[in-house]
């Protein structure tokens, strides 16, 4: 609204609109679960910007599922949000019991049990 205006005048306006964003959801699931191992990373940009997602380099006990990789891991954002999944399998621990002759201090036995999940 104009105010004090005296006389007949023509105002122009020239509207922009904002730039649209999108945003991409990159997820850090245990393999075929939507159980989280690491925080997931949100990317926001212009629509029709280039997107470039990665796996996490390190996660205790856990070891990228390269059999699952996202097909989308890289691409264009749009107006929708998109959602990248990275898979993780976890680690086997290994775990050896031994057991020692405690007059003679000498091992006796080892018990291995491998692939054991804790």
């Amino acid at each position: 609204m104009f105010k004090n205006v005296t006389q007949n005048k023509n105002v122009y306006a020239t509207f922009i609109e904002e730039s649209k964003m999108g945003e991409i959801i990159v997820n850090h699931y245990k393999t075929d679960t939507t159980e989280e191992v690491a925080d997931k990373q949100i990317i926001r940009g212009n629509i029709n910007d280039k997107y470039v997602t990665n796996p996490k380099e390190y996660i205790a006990n856990y070891s990228l599922n390269t059999e699952k990789l996202p097909v989308n891991a890289t691409g264009k954002i749009t107006n929708e949000t998109t959602q990248v999944t990275y898979y993780y399998n976890e680690n086997p621990v290994k775990i050896v019991t031994s057991y020692i002759n405690m007059e003679t201090n000498e091992y006796m036995q080892d018990d291995n049990m491998a692939n054991i999940k804790i």
